[in-house]
């Protein structure tokens, strides 16, 4: 009969685990989080694969009580052949010199607590506001707290308001992160940890 490991051998596997997701969960919350913007057009939306954006935003550096902020990094970029696609004009009016849109700048990001499958609130990207630019063009972000409205009007003028976009698209933001959302992580935990009772009670009957 083989005897059983020493108690300070049994659990080495479900710790060695169990720091590994400490670990984890601490880069989670701790460090900032990616996230692409989608952009879309049409009734029903369409994604637009020659547009695309991403952004840089911190969670936990927000105060109590916050529910907005500013990202570290925002751009957005559209390919010269989207242009046609987004305003209707011909590829030949393209003010666009280096053959895409690039649009650089900070953006505000307003989060609204959204309900899990736990039934617990978490604060999720609700809508964005504010302007990304490069020499020429702007491209301006806006939402309506009451429904999910997101636009995204671009502009071949820095004021980019109503009457002066050449196209009006939608957007949504989706975290690209690859270390799980920290509700995620507790989940898991406590599956390990579960494990962890499970063989020791079995070693005890």
């Amino acid at each position: 009969m083989n005897p059983m490991p020493p108690r300070s051998k049994r659990f080495r596997p479900h710790a060695a685990a169990f720091a590994l997701l400490m670990l984890a969960s601490g880069q989670s919350l701790a460090e900032p989080a990616t996230y692409n913007l989608i952009l879309k057009q049409g009734n029903p939306a369409v994604v637009l694969e020659c547009a695309r954006g991403a952004f840089v935003f911190d969670k936990a550096a927000l105060a109590p009580g916050e529910t907005s902020g500013n990202t570290s990094s925002a751009e957005v970029t559209i390919d010269a052949g989207c242009f046609t696609k987004i305003t209707g004009r011909p590829p030949v009016s393209v003010p666009w010199p280096d053959g895409e849109l690039k649009l650089t700048g900070t953006l505000t990001i307003h989060l609204k607590p959204l309900v899990s499958k736990q039934e617990q609130p978490v604060p999720s990207v609700f809508g964005i506001t504010g302007s990304l630019s490069s020499a020429s063009d702007t491209i301006k972000f806006a939402y309506n707290d009451t429904a999910p409205q997101r636009t995204a009007r671009v502009c071949d003028n820095p004021s980019c308001n109503d009457n002066s976009s050449i196209a009006v698209l939608t957007y949504h933001a989706v975290n690209v992160n690859s270390i799980p959302e920290p509700e995620t992580l507790a989940l898991v935990l406590l599956g390990v940890l579960g494990l962890g009772v499970a063989r020791w009670l079995g070693r005890r009957a």
